[in-house]
């Protein structure tokens, strides 16, 4: 008797057992993705696969998220990431602070209010299945994608419309090539930015991550719009973003309003941002936007390419340094020109060390000039040609001072204004000064003068006489001065 009990329980536990492993082999595989979220490196990005709640992860310093979920959704489904209350873009993080935080990440508490205050990032990023690296670029194609297109399509006509060679993955690390990369994700990211900003000043109750995310996805749509019109887009060139912002500013106002809950509410958004000079304040903001991101992104693909001539390669840090500084000048483009088209939204997003501010101009009162800034890693990079020591404008005449004398014989018609300005006749000078004459000034509008598409000094008119404003300097990202006069 007892050995059949024996036999028995033997028997039963010999039958759990094979259970078990029957059970076990038959048990979902998982599988891990990991990659980077970046405009600069995001941190504290909120990242997930689409499909699962349950596995979601913050990116860390360098941007860097790994998921490990089911192995059927991490081969299939896109990844979103989304802003939290602490995400910052390394990029416009000062670099001496940059570094003692990369030595000691928990010292993001003490830091926070200034962190959310100079470098906050705020909207959602994502890429399709098969991507790694979560670009706006990348989330340009998810949103396309969205839109009607194929997969195909989509990398088809992202490439085209950035200018993006075909031997170059959509989801290239734009910090470490930006000779490739850098003027289209910032092209993508800069428009998609001025318009969120401007959207949630009109209305505080839209969420960041949400409306970034939906304005996305209304360029998406006018891209494809345009094209299907036999329209040429290109989003790197800022002659053509204006007409095209206007458009998905439009269809945001629709777009974007539908995340807000109050019918009142969201009927009045939607009339005061589609209203023509809204739009078209935006329009004027974007191209600015624009226009810095692509002519920096530019310096800094000629430093790279000279310096690789020359025999001298610029090492990662150095490229890495000169793709940060480019963006924080397009950072304080955006700040400038932000009291315009989102006056209501508040202050965070201030970049760069800056500079002692000027007091009130009488009669065309200099703004005093900005600090040295923080710097960048050598000075073989760049992001303006020219340093600025000082600006005066007055009777619609700009002088412009600069650190060091011009090349002999300088090419002065590279002298630009954008922001609906133009310059009458050739700009004059000699030395280390130029003058130049605007055709119009407007009271309320900034102007930005560049060379050789760079940006180097910003004038705001505070009244319709020219010869009143204010002036303020403020130090630009790369050791070059920035100078905003009035």
């Amino acid at each position: 008797m007892k050995k059949k009990i024996l036999a028995g329980a033997i028997a039963s536990a010999l039958a759990v057992t094979l259970a078990g492993c029957s059970s076990s082999s038959s048990d979902p595989k998982t599988a891990t993705i990991t990659g980077q979220v970046i405009d600069g490196y995001l941190w504290n990005m909120d990242c997930g696969l689409d499909g699962d709640t349950d596995n979601n992860v913050l990116t860390d310093i360098d941007g860097t998220y790994t998921i490990t979920a089911l192995e059927a959704l991490v081969n299939s489904a896109d990844v979103t990431c989304s802003s939290t209350d602490d995400t910052v873009d390394t990029a416009l993080i000062d670099e001496a602070l940059l570094a003692t935080l990369r030595e000691d990440p928990a010292q993001f508490e003490s830091q926070r209010d200034t962190l959310r205050q100079t470098a906050a990032f705020q909207g959602q990023l994502s890429a399709p299945a098969g991507m790694r690296n979560i670009t706006p670029v990348t989330s340009l194609v998810a949103a396309l994608r969205g839109s009607g297109a194929d997969l195909a399509e989509a990398e088809s006509v992202a490439r085209e419309i950035l200018g993006i060679p075909a031997d170059v993955s959509l989801d290239t690390d734009p910090v470490k090539r930006p000779e490739v990369m850098l003027a289209a994700v910032q092209a993508v990211h800069q428009i998609v930015n001025v318009i969120t900003q401007a959207a949630r000043s009109d209305n505080n109750t839209l969420p960041a991550a949400q409306t970034y995310a939906t304005v996305m996805r209304s360029l998406a749509t006018e891209v494809r719009a345009a094209r299907a019109a036999g329209t040429t887009v290109n989003l790197t060139d800022a002659t053509q973003t204006a007409a095209l912002t206007t458009n998905v500013v439009t269809r945001a106002a629709t777009d974007v309003a539908a995340l807000i809950v109050d019918e009142t509410q969201r009927q009045a958004f939607t009339t005061t941002l589609s209203a023509p000079a809204r739009t078209a304040t935006i329009a004027t903001a974007t191209t600015s936007a624009v226009t810095s991101a692509v002519a920096t992104a530019q310096v800094v693909r000629e430093a790279i390419e000279q310096a690789a001539t020359s025999g001298t390669a610029l090492t990662a840090a150095e490229i890495a340094a000169a793709a940060a500084a480019a963006q924080r000048q397009t950072a304080k483009v955006v700040e400038k020109e932000r009291e315009n088209f989102a006056p209501d939204l508040g202050g965070d997003g201030d970049t760069g060390g800056d500079g002692d501010t000027g007091g009130d101009g009488d009669t065309g009162g200099d703004g005093d000039t900005g600090g040295d800034g923080d710097g960048s890693a050598d000075a073989k990079v760049k992001i303006t040609a020219l340093e600025v020591s000082k600006v005066t404008f007055a009777g619609g005449k700009v002088d412009v001072e600069f650190k060091t004398a011009l090349p002999t014989n300088p090419n002065l018609a590279l002298f630009t204004v954008n922001n609906g300005a133009s310059i009458t006749g050739t700009p004059t000078g000699a030395g280390n000064k130029v003058t130049i004459t605007l055709a119009e000034t407007v009271k309320g509008k900034t102007y930005t003068i560049s060379y050789d598409n760079t940006a180097i000094v910003f004038i705001k008119v505070d009244d319709n006489d020219a010869d009143k404003g204010t002036g303020t300097g403020t130090g630009g990202g790369t050791g070059n001065n920035v100078i905003v006069g009035g």
